[in-house]
C-alpha cells in the first residue's frame, strides 16, 4: 500500500517515532527513503550550484579538537556524490557561528583524500565467531560493516572555504 508522502505525519517524540515506523511495511519505508534521497539530491545540487565545497556540523563524537569526515548520502551511483561533511567539536562549530553572527570572515581549511566508485558497489558485513572454551555451548560474535562511509569525492580534495 502506497503512503501519502505529502501528508506524512512523523512524530517528534523518539519513542512514538519508533512505534510509527514499526507499523510501516518494508515497501512503505523504502518509499520514504527514496523520497528523502530525492530531496537530499536536490539540496546537494543547490549547494554545489551556490559554490559550496563542504559542510561542517557539530557532533558530540568530535572530541579534543578531532575533526572527521562524515556523511556519504545515497550509495547508489545514480545520485551525484554529496558534498563532504566534516564533524567538528561543539565549541569549534559554535565559534564559527559566533563569528558569522558578528559578520566576521571565517576561513576553514580541510584536506580529504579518498576515492569513490562511479558504479554501484556491494558492501557487506564481516562476522567472526569465537567458539567457547570452558563453555563449549557459547559463542562470541563480533561484527562490523565493511564499506566506506564518509564524505567523499572522486579525487583528492582540499577545501578552503570563506563563509
Amino acid at each position: 500500500m502506497r503512503i501519502d508522502l505529502k501528508n506524512l505525519q512523523v512524530p517528534e517524540d523518539p519513542q512514538k517515532r519508533r512505534q510509527f515506523f514499526s507499523t510501516l511495511t518494508e515497501d512503505q519505508i523504502d518509499q520514504i527513503f527514496d523520497a528523502v534521497k530525492e530531496v537530499r539530491s536536490k539540496l546537494n545540487d543547490f549547494l554545489v550550484q551556490e559554490g559550496a565545497v563542504a559542510g561542517f556540523i557539530s557532533d558530540a563524537r568530535a572530541k579534543g579538537g578531532l575533526t572527521f569526515a562524515e556523511q556519504a548520502f545515497a550509495y547508489e551511483a545514480k545520485y551525484p556524490l554529496a558534498l563532504p561533511v566534516f564533524s567538528v567539536t561543539r565549541e569549534q562549530y559554535n565559534r564559527i557561528a559566533r563569528l558569522i553572527a558578528k559578520k566576521q570572515t571565517v576561513k576553514l581549511r580541510a584536506n580529504l583524500k579518498t576515492t569513490a566508485s562511479d558504479k554501484d558497489v556491494d558492501s557487506f558485513n564481516i562476522i567472526g565467531e569465537i567458539p567457547g572454551g570452558a563453555k563449549k555451548d557459547e559463542v562470541i560474535m563480533i561484527g562490523a560493516h565493511f564499506d566506506s562511509w564518509h564524505g567523499a569525492r572522486e579525487r583528492p580534495t582540499t577545501v578552503l572555504a570563506a563563509l
